[in-house]
């Protein structure tokens, strides 16, 4: 699973309604919780069909629950990559989305 260490190295992005996230009112996508750590992004959400993350370069990685539904998820990303933004689909297929981040402010 996805653990959050408590250590040096680890920058915490901002949560849910901090970060700007948008929240489907009636059920949909629940975003708990968002940071980065080591090289990759960490999302843990309500249950959820999928999460995908979308990057400047336009390139697109996608978690899925292999039986069922997923509540985490984790995806790589480089200073090359500029910006990322993550959605979440849940299981009505209504979807959350983040803000955009940049990889600049995250690793000043």
């Amino acid at each position: 699973g996805v653990s959050r260490g408590d250590k040096a190295g680890v920058h915490r992005l901002h949560i849910l309604f901090r970060a700007g996230i948008v929240l489907h009112p009636h059920g949909g996508a629940q975003i708990k919780e968002l940071w980065y750590e080591d090289g990759r992004v960490y999302i843990t959400f309500a249950p959820a069909r999928e999460a995908f993350i979308t990057k400047a370069t336009r390139n697109v990685s996608r978690v899925k629950g292999k039986e069922g539904l997923i509540k985490e998820a984790s995806f790589p990303v480089e200073e090359d990559d500029v910006y990322f933004r993550i959605t979440v689909e849940g299981p009505d297929g209504k979807r959350a989305y983040t803000n955009a981040y940049f990889l600049d402010e995250i690793l000043k």
